[in-house]
């Protein structure tokens, strides 16, 4: 199945990042996550440019919470468009990184 091998591809490329000092801290916080989805609002969706590793860092957040957060859309708040959905996740995943670095 072509999502468990995106899984599998998605784990080593975490695994190589932990390797270097750069990126070391972006890994794990992906691998505590488990999946991590890209969120920068501002970025078109084929964007390929990577930023610095802490500006990179602030633009990801766990699948996990994507799921969640549009589950509740699509149920409670259809009014709510996917955008700001996905800015509202954003700007949580902001104090939750604060909250981590402390």
């Amino acid at each position: 199945m072509q999502i468990e091998a995106y899984r599998r591809e998605n784990s080593r490329l975490l695994q190589m990042l932990a390797k270097t000092e750069e990126y070391r801290d972006f890994a794990l916080m992906a691998q505590d996550s488990g999946m991590v989805r890209f969120m920068d609002p501002s970025a078109p969706a084929t964007t390929t440019e990577v930023k610095s590793a802490k500006e990179e860092k602030e633009d990801w957040i766990p699948e996990d919470a994507f799921k969640v957060a549009h589950d509740f859309r699509n149920k409670c708040a259809s009014q709510v468009s996917k955008a700001m959905m996905n800015q509202l996740l954003n700007d949580l995943n902001k104090i939750w990184r604060a909250r981590e670095e402390k």
